[in-house]
């Protein structure tokens, strides 16, 4: 847990920088909440499958490093257990145990980018779909936006992936 927030500590940005929360006029008249803080980075890969659950995700203990996806444009470098995962857009956070994760089909994809088992990936794919956490063809999408979909153990696990969507409709 503390190796989390130390990710998360060194991939936010300085206070000065965020955009301000919105706080209602007065103190005590009805108004808009103050929102969760803006997430600038979000802990996804691995790490944040095995915090959505997966039983097929290695425990956050046993990984050496620490996906973070961050906005392109950000000047940081992977370092430690950080490593740096760069996105056009930052999808918005899916808060687990109150830190900002990516959305399982965008964790499974980064995941699925550094993994070679096809074993593993196969598991984790289907494991998604089983459990009701996100259809296949959002996974598809975003193992498509990653060009992902040319590697034969990904092929065939998404064919393992989209027979699974099959049997539960």
């Amino acid at each position: 847990e503390e190796r989390l927030h130390a990710a998360l500590l060194y991939t936010a940005r300085p206070p000065s920088s965020r955009p301000a929360p919105r706080i209602p006029a007065q103190p005590g008249t009805p108004g808009p909440h103050t929102p969760r803080p803006v997430a600038d980075a979000l802990i996804t890969g691995l790490a944040a499958l095995a915090l959505h659950g997966f039983s097929c995700a290695p425990p956050l203990p046993s990984l050496d490093t620490i996906d973070v996806l961050v906005p392109r444009m950000r000047r940081l470098r992977s370092t430690g257990c950080v490593r740096i995962v760069r996105t056009t857009v930052l999808p918005p956070p899916v808060f687990v145990a109150g830190l900002p994760v990516a959305a399982v089909p965008r964790a499974l994809a980064d995941a699925v980018a550094d993994l070679t088992d096809g074993e593993t990936v196969r598991g984790l794919l289907t494991e998604a779909v089983r459990r009701g956490l996100c259809e296949p063809r959002s996974v598809v999408e975003e193992l498509t936006a990653a060009q992902l979909l040319d590697r034969p153990h990904v092929i065939d696990a998404v064919d393992s992936l989209v027979a699974e969507g099959r049997a539960i409709a």
